[in-house]
């Protein structure tokens, strides 16, 4: 095999591993809104950098979502726990869920 086919296929791999953490995310965000639990903002946050090369690739891809009863803010926020749900490719590749608790009533519109 030539170093242009496994460029390639290193490539495919990555573009199809993507494809998949999509649906796993349009998954995730079905099964919340269908238990009372609505993804924050519509897409994933992920660390990203044109200086940095290790920022080229998304090693770390994160949705958060809130629990849809909680009482609504001003800021668009529920005044409540966030849900957060990682997809990290660093070495192993997992899934780490953590709930948070925060002072929200104080946050604006900004951390949205």
């Amino acid at each position: 095999m030539s170093l242009d086919n496994n460029i390639e296929n290193a490539f495919m791999v990555v573009r199809k591993t993507y494809e998949n953490v999509q649906k796993m995310i349009n998954f995730m965000d079905e099964k919340a809104i269908l238990n009372d639990y609505r993804p924050v903002i519509d897409r994933f946050l992920r660390y990203s950098s044109d200086k940095y090369p290790i920022g080229w690739l998304y090693n770390d891809i994160v949705k958060i979502y809130q629990y849809e009863k909680d009482n609504p803010l001003e800021s668009d926020w529920l005044n409540g726990p966030i849900y957060v749900v990682n997809i990290s490719f660093n070495n192993k590749p997992k899934v780490i869920v953590a709930k948070f608790n925060y002072d929200i009533e104080k946050w604006g519109r900004e951390y949205l």
